[in-house]
């Protein structure tokens, strides 16, 4: 006989906590039906005390006064599948009485339980704790940092408007863009920026959903601006998926990159190179994990080479490139320069100075989640004017990028 007054506790293993729930439960149901408790006024499932009480599962049934409990009585199958239940580290409860149809089911997580939820071998001795996991894959996403929760905050409730809107409701969420702009333009000139040239540059921060769009926005953008192509040329051969015409009776443009590129630079080439619309050379780097700057050089053909593009840090071995002397070299030589900076933000300066990159650098990826924001927000800058000098064609147009129909960023992303 057990009372109402006993702590009754079973000892099970992980695999099988769900099953005993649902077991019990459903065996419940059935003693309300036959009038089981009508005899039974508590109900104490005795298995196994275990010498750790931070391993206990409990498994717990109280009706307020003491009674008897039968070898005899109608749920022997449940009272004998509980020993093959390994040790959960959880305490469970069950409280109600005869005339409530539906349980007052309490799951509850005890507190030095949680330290150790490694089942028990078959003599009941706990295996040695495993380690605590630690994060240090930086360089594959961060947390968000709470000051960017709570700057996000106000615009995901309050102030929930559609910035391209002209009413009330788009105004505050137009500055907070402005502000984000301008936030970017103060990584890129850190020490000093006048005025006008932050006006003139926040037309260049263009923000994406993420730095696959960028790099990809890059590279069509640079292959855009070249006197080359032409958007609608009658003898031209079109390609639609890129949107593309090219004048077969002239070469196809050429780009320089590394071995070592993100895939979001990699396999756009990669595609565009299929599609003929390209060639590419990728300068192998050394055991360093860096190209050197003689053989980036080497690698541009006069006249052909459009684009240079080049990450400033490696995403697998943190290797930093060469970018400042190879971006003075394209500078010097009309050639447009482009670097996936997405690994660096935040550890090394990005200066447009020579504290950072230089002064040469035409476009730079900018990743949000790489430094403590939130995923599905980066932004590709490009230097004000680059897309129009030296002979290629203009500065873009709305039509001439890759989404197209919003008029967000000014046309420049859908």
């Amino acid at each position: 006989m057990v009372t109402s007054s006993s702590a009754a506790t079973v000892t099970i293993s992980s695999t099988a906590a769900a099953s005993l729930l649902y077991i019990f439960y459903h065996s419940r149901k059935r003693y309300q039906k036959k009038g089981v408790f009508d005899k039974l006024s508590n109900l104490d499932i005795l298995n196994q005390q275990s010498s750790d009480s931070d391993s206990d599962l409990s498994f717990e049934h109280s009706q307020g006064s003491s009674s008897h409990f039968h070898e005899h009585d109608h749920d022997e199958s449940m009272r004998s599948f509980i020993p093959a239940l390994p040790s959960f580290g959880l305490s469970w409860s069950m409280s109600g009485t005869k005339d409530q149809e539906d349980d007052d089911l309490s799951f509850r997580m005890d507190r030095n339980a949680r330290k150790n939820s490694i089942t028990s071998d078959s003599t009941g001795n706990q295996p040695p704790q495993q380690p605590q996991c630690i994060y240090l894959d930086y360089n594959g996403t961060t947390p968000i940092d709470q000051r960017v929760v709570a700057s996000m905050m106000p615009f995901l409730t309050t102030h929930f408007g559609n910035p391209s809107s002209s009413h009330y409701y788009g105004a505050a969420p137009k500055q907070a863009i402005v502000k984000a702009r301008k936030s970017i333009l103060g990584l890129l000139h850190p020490n000093h920026i006048s005025k006008s040239r932050l006006v003139e540059e926040q037309d260049g921060v263009i923000f994406t959903g993420c730095g696959t769009e960028a790099d990809n926005l890059a590279i069509y953008a640079a292959i855009r601006s070249h006197d080359k192509f032409s958007c609608a040329s009658a003898d031209a051969s079109t390609n639609t998926r890129f949107g593309f015409s090219i004048d077969k009776s002239k070469s196809r443009h050429h780009i320089v990159t590394s071995n070592v590129e993100h895939p979001a630079i990699d396999q756009y080439l990669k595609a565009l190179e299929k599609e003929g619309k390209i060639d590419v050379t990728r300068v192998p780097v050394k055991t360093d994990g860096c190209v050197e700057v003689e053989d980036m050089i080497q690698a541009i053909r006069p006249g052909e080479t459009i684009l240079v593009t080049l990450m400033l840090a490696n995403n697998e071995s943190g290797a930093l490139q060469p970018v400042k002397q190879v971006a003075q070299y394209c500078r010097a030589h009309n050639i447009l320069f482009h670097t996936d900076a997405a690994q660096a933000v935040g550890k090394v300066s990005i200066a447009l100075d020579e504290t950072g990159i230089g002064d040469c650098v035409d476009m730079i990826t900018i990743v949000g989640h790489k430094f403590g924001a939130p995923k599905g927000i980066a932004c590709l800058y490009v230097r004000p004017g680059c897309l129009s000098e030296g002979g290629r064609r203009s500065e873009l147009d709305s039509s001439d990028y890759l989404l197209l129909g919003g008029g967000q960023e000014k046309g420049k992303r859908a």
